[in-house]
């Protein structure tokens, strides 16, 4: 096996750990949480809090959309990488541009809540690896167009 295919496994390889680590998180009960305004019987005015996992239908009811995408392209990276694992030659485009596309959907989740407290490590950490699989793969792509020129001599 020659050194820039072993390069591309473990990129490919390190990807699907990512991923899979992602997919983890957003299977976590708390991994969303939301913060509601309540009235108390006394009048005052408060917040509670109530978690949800990525997968969770509710966020969707509150116009919160960015959870339940983030997992969808996590799914679907996850069988891209496994695909990759077999045919690393393909596939390259489109897992990079979903990492991205994952990475900055993931990264509204923190942004889209305005209250510092409904931030959780979870969605800062599913966005982090997002992006370090989107890197992996544009390493990966510039890999094998550096191969290309290489052996057509461009």
């Amino acid at each position: 096996m020659n050194n820039s295919l072993k390069n591309r496994r473990v990129a490919i390889s390190m990807s699907l750990t990512f991923m899979v680590i992602c997919l983890i998180l957003e299977l976590l009960p708390n991994s969303i949480i939301m913060g509601f305004s309540v009235v108390s019987e006394t009048g005052e005015i408060g917040k509670t809090y109530v978690g949800y996992n990525f997968f969770s239908l509710t966020p969707i009811g509150y116009a919160y959309f960015t959870p339940l995408l983030s997992a969808v392209i996590t799914i679907a990276m996850v069988g891209i990488m496994i695909y990759r694992e077999f045919k690393p030659y393909k596939l390259m485009t489109l897992s990079t541009v979903l990492a991205l596309v994952g990475g900055l959907i993931s990264v509204l989740n923190p942004l889209m809540q305005a209250d510092s407290k409904a931030v959780t490590p979870s969605c800062i950490f599913v966005a982090s690896l997002m992006f370090m699989t989107f890197i992996m793969n544009l390493l990966d792509s510039l890999l094998r167009n550096k191969e290309l020129k290489e052996k057509y001599g461009q």
